[in-house]
């Protein structure tokens, strides 16, 4: 369970309380209290944004609060209420948050998450007696925690996603020391920075601590280990280093332990036998070095194990007749070598599996077929060989949807006309392997569900078939990096998953593949509509229909043959942030209407035919004098002024695009040359005459 999407059930319970007492004091008929009137007016005077069914006046608004959009009071009958719930999270608020909230002394329950909130949160606001549940997450609140915290019943504490910073070791031991019904703190994706070395101990009640996405330094305090409650400990994402403790081990309750990201070493404690509640732990992109520890590979109760991106090293000793609920398995990026071992494959249950970047030999083992439950396998950066085999072998896990086998199978030959069946697969990479071949029409007969397509990096020859236009739910393509041929096929305008992104759902795993490299970032930047042709032999024009393909975001046709105009109609490409056409045969302008592009911030026609005045609106002044270069016709920004030598190369430029016979285009060209020459020639005249008159006028004057 992540704290940043879930809160406790002891959350739940208290909004279903707060709501029949809110029920019960309506139908009383009693106002609210004066007092906490004037509150919540100071702090809706503090806002951007208006709460629809705040304040009196006409209509269907009342000065009675406890009638508030948001607003739960208590069910006194003594002729005013008091509030004690506020509940506008996700209302789009903006502004801040006033001292006036702190006013409401019998609040016990606040939630102003997912809004626009900023600077400063209230000193108070963390010194208020009553309070229970105070969640700010998502907002971008900054400063730093107040020192000391005293919020004495407090039981859920969330500031998740915000702009906090500073050290947080002070604060933390307060926040203990005067909180001990705590059980669910937040603090993840702030800026706090420094050790952790807090009292966590006196956090009796704690079951749910997420410290994650921070700036957080040094080893892991003893106290943490003291938490005999917590269940959910997630620190991924910061520095934090020295070995991983034994105390661990202490933790009994403990269902999910993520330290990855982090700078720890040395080997993993064998310390995982009593932990019988872990279910996902990860300790991925660290230093751990040594074997997997015995009571790990035979846990039970794990689900999720991820060890990637480390320097294990021996044999995979998974005991699948022991883990029994193991469902996803990640050993990538380690120093596992040799054959991939029988004994992983009677782990009928699992859904992920990822073995790349190991030097696992010899050829995948036919035992494979039996992981019917197997939606993801990568298998890249591995020494395996014989790829038809392997493709054999994986066409019987009916439900892989994602199949990663990029640097692996080096130098072998795809095969063309095979007759393979992945009926479930939505994500197909198998780039930088330098397979020879063309593009296999088994995809095309099988793969109906593709939505990312990476070929890229290969020796792939031949021309881009018209099949590749027919998957309904295609938006990445990268054939980049080959040697296919001839013209792009103009039904390659027509893929649907890049006209109409929103029916297309990216499978996880391609999802947290991309984001090894890339760090965990939004689905659209991990992996964006793309259509990449890059270094190729492709020649012909770009299709005007390619300006149809809305939702791209990438288009990359660099280093090729393509000649012709740039079509006008990719202006209509409002989502484009990268084209690069450069190194190509190109001819005329830059289109001025490129200026529309208005999120393109990378961009780049260097190296083609063009000419004429490069435009200056829009993004178009901050792109470098490299996105230009190499076009002797262009003109303006960074490169020579425009001048007579521009536009005579622009006519006659133009006149041989339009293929008029060569005696014509040579008198057209002289004749227009003439006359320019002529009307600068008779202007420059005509100004010497008159100033040659204007100063005899002058001279006779004076005389």
């Amino acid at each position: 369970m992540d704290l940043s999407d879930s809160s406790p059930c002891f959350v739940s319970l208290l909004l279903l309380f707060l709501c029949l007492v809110h029920a019960r004091s309506s139908a009383n008929g009693e106002t609210c209290h004066e007092s906490d009137l004037e509150a919540l007016e100071g702090f809706s005077s503090c806002l951007k944004t208006p709460i629809d069914g705040w304040g009196g006046g006409g209509g269907s608004q009342t000065s009675d609060c406890c009638s508030w959009t948001g607003v739960t009071c208590d069910n006194s009958t003594s002729g005013s209420r008091r509030v004690v719930a506020l509940d506008l999270g996700g209302r789009n608020l903006g502004g801040e948050i006033c001292d006036a909230v702190t006013a409401l002394e019998s609040l016990r329950f606040l939630n102003l998450s997912l809004n626009s909130l900023s600077t400063r949160a209230p000193w108070k606001l963390f010194q208020m007696h009553n309070l229970e549940v105070l969640d700010l997450g998502y907002n971008f609140i900054g400063g730093h925690l107040p020192c000391p915290i005293n919020l004495p019943s407090i039981r859920s504490l969330n500031i998740s996603f915000n702009n906090f910073f500073g050290p947080i070791a002070m604060s933390l031991t307060t926040l203990c020391s005067n909180s001990f019904n705590l059980r669910a703190l937040n603090l993840a994706k702030n800026y706090f920075y420094g050790d952790i070395r807090a009292d966590f101990g006196k956090c009796t009640s704690l079951e749910q601590l997420s410290l994650r996405q921070n700036l957080l330094s040094g080893d892991l305090p003893g106290s943490l280990f003291q938490l005999l409650n917590l269940g959910e400990l997630q620190l991924q994402m910061n520095s934090f280093s020295g070995e991983l403790s034994e105390e661990i081990s202490k933790l009994l309750n403990i269902e999910i332990i993520d330290v990855s990201y982090n700078s720890f070493s040395g080997e993993i404690p064998d310390i995982f036998e009593g932990l019988s509640r872990l279910k996902h732990f990860s300790l991925g992109s660290n230093a751990f070095s040594g074997l997997l520890p015995a009571s790990l590979v035979n846990s039970p109760s794990i689900s999720l194990l991820d060890v990637s991106n480390n320097t294990l090293y021996g044999p995979i000793d998974i005991n699948c007749s022991a883990m029994l609920s193991l469902r996803y398995l990640d050993l990538s990026f380690n120093n596992f070598q040799g054959l991939i071992p029988e004994s992983l494959l009677t782990c009928r249950e699992l859904i992920i599996l990822d073995l790349g970047y190991n030097d696992f030999t010899s050829e995948l083992p036919s035992s494979f077929k039996s992981l019917q439950s197997l939606r993801g396998l990568s298998l890249s950066g591995t020494s395996l060989t014989n790829l038809s085999s392997a493709l054999q072998t994986l066409q019987h896990c009916k439900n892989l949807e994602s199949l990663f086998l990029s640097m692996s199978f080096r130098d072998e030959e795809i095969l063309v006309n095979a007759s393979f069946q992945f009926y479930s697969l939505k994500g197909f990479a198998a780039s930088n392997s330098r397979l020879k071949g063309s593009l296999p029409s088994w995809l095309s007969c099988s793969c109906q569900n593709l939505q990312v397509l990476d070929l890229s990096g290969n020796r792939l020859s031949g021309r881009i078939p018209d099949w590749i236009s027919e998957f309904p739910s295609l938006y990445y393509l990268d054939l980049s990096n080959n040697s296919f041929t001839g013209e792009v096929p103009e039904r390659l305008t027509e893929l649907r998953g890049l006209r109409d992104l929103p029916s297309v759902s990216t499978p996880f795993f391609v999802m947290r593949q991309r984001a090894k490299s890339l760090r965990m970032k939004a689905l659209r930047e991990i992996v964006p509509p793309t259509l990449d042709l890059s270094n190729n032999w492709l020649r012909g024009p770009i299709w005007p229909a390619f300006g149809n393909l809305t939702e791209l975001k990438v288009l990359r046709l660099k280093n090729n043959k393509f000649s012709g105009y740039i079509p006008e109609s990719l202006s209509g490409l409002r989502n484009l942030d990268t084209l690069d056409l450069s190194c190509n045969s190109l001819s005329g302008r830059v289109p001025e209407s490129f200026d529309r592009l208005g999120f393109m911030l990378s961009f780049n026609v260097s190296h083609n035919k063009l000419y004429g005045k490069i435009p200056e609106e829009g993004l178009f002044p901050i792109y470098p004098y490299s996105s230009f270069e190499g076009n002797n016709g262009l003109c303006g920004l960074y490169l020579e002024p425009c001048g007579l030598t521009s536009t005579l190369q622009e006519l006659f430029q133009g006149m041989k695009n339009l293929r008029l016979p060569f005696e014509v285009s040579a008198v057209s060209g002289f004749l227009i040359t003439t006359g320019i020459c002529f009307l600068f020639g008779w202007m420059f005249k005509k100004a010497v005459q008159m100033r040659t008159v204007a100063g005899r006028r002058t001279h006779i004057r004076q005389e």
